[in-house]
Protein backbone atom coordinates (compact mmCIF):
# COMPACT_ATOMS: atom_id res chain seq x y z
CA UNK A 1 0.00 0.00 0.00
CA UNK A 2 2.84 2.33 0.79
CA UNK A 3 4.13 2.03 -2.30
CA UNK A 4 1.09 2.43 -4.45
CA UNK A 5 0.79 5.67 -2.89
CA UNK A 6 4.51 6.54 -3.08
CA UNK A 7 4.04 5.71 -6.86
CA UNK A 8 0.43 7.80 -6.91
CA UNK A 9 2.44 10.85 -5.47
CA UNK A 10 5.62 11.08 -7.58
CA UNK A 11 2.90 10.82 -10.78
CA UNK A 12 0.89 13.53 -9.60
CA UNK A 13 3.92 15.48 -8.58
CA UNK A 14 5.20 15.08 -12.27
CA UNK A 15 2.37 15.97 -14.09
CA UNK A 16 2.19 19.36 -12.14
CA UNK A 17 5.70 19.96 -12.62
CA UNK A 18 4.67 19.69 -16.38
CA UNK A 19 2.15 21.84 -16.54
CA UNK A 20 3.67 24.27 -14.56
CA UNK A 21 7.02 23.85 -17.44
CA UNK A 22 4.75 24.34 -20.37
CA UNK A 23 2.95 27.32 -19.19
CA UNK A 24 6.33 29.25 -19.26
CA UNK A 25 7.19 27.77 -22.64
CA UNK A 26 4.02 28.41 -23.92
CA UNK A 27 3.77 30.90 -27.13
CA UNK A 28 2.87 34.27 -26.67
CA UNK A 29 2.68 37.59 -28.38
CA UNK A 30 4.07 41.32 -28.01
CA UNK A 31 3.06 44.53 -29.16
CA UNK A 32 6.01 46.79 -30.35
CA UNK A 33 4.56 49.65 -28.46
CA UNK A 34 2.79 47.31 -25.57
CA UNK A 35 4.08 46.37 -22.17
CA UNK A 36 1.73 42.80 -21.95
CA UNK A 37 2.29 39.64 -23.82
CA UNK A 38 -1.37 38.13 -25.33
CA UNK A 39 -2.56 34.70 -26.67
CA UNK A 40 -3.01 34.46 -30.17
CA UNK A 41 -6.86 35.29 -30.04
CA UNK A 42 -6.92 38.16 -27.85
CA UNK A 43 -9.72 40.63 -29.02
CA UNK A 44 -6.95 43.36 -27.57
CA UNK A 45 -4.61 42.73 -30.59
CA UNK A 46 -7.07 42.39 -33.73
CA UNK A 47 -6.14 45.88 -34.46
CA UNK A 48 -2.04 45.10 -34.07
CA UNK A 49 -0.10 45.09 -37.74
CA UNK A 50 2.94 43.65 -35.84
CA UNK A 51 3.00 41.22 -33.49
CA UNK A 52 6.27 39.28 -32.23
CA UNK A 53 6.29 35.62 -30.76
CA UNK A 54 8.05 34.88 -28.19
CA UNK A 55 7.67 32.55 -25.06
CA UNK A 56 6.01 33.57 -21.52
CA UNK A 57 9.11 33.06 -19.65
CA UNK A 58 11.03 35.19 -22.81
CA UNK A 59 8.15 38.01 -22.09
CA UNK A 60 8.50 37.46 -18.46
CA UNK A 61 12.35 38.29 -18.83
CA UNK A 62 11.49 41.48 -20.98
CA UNK A 63 9.38 42.94 -18.69
CA UNK A 64 6.39 42.09 -19.98
CA UNK A 65 3.15 41.02 -18.01
CA UNK A 66 0.20 38.83 -18.48
CA UNK A 67 -3.00 40.30 -20.43
CA UNK A 68 -5.96 40.72 -18.16
CA UNK A 69 -8.23 39.63 -21.17
CA UNK A 70 -6.29 36.98 -22.12
CA UNK A 71 -5.67 35.31 -18.75
CA UNK A 72 -2.78 34.13 -19.13
CA UNK A 73 -0.40 32.19 -16.72
CA UNK A 74 1.97 35.35 -14.70
CA UNK A 75 4.41 32.41 -13.51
Amino acid sequence: MTKQKTLIFALLFAAVAGICATDTDKKVYITDTGKKYHCKDCKTLKKSKHLTELTVKDAQAKGYTACKVCKLPEK
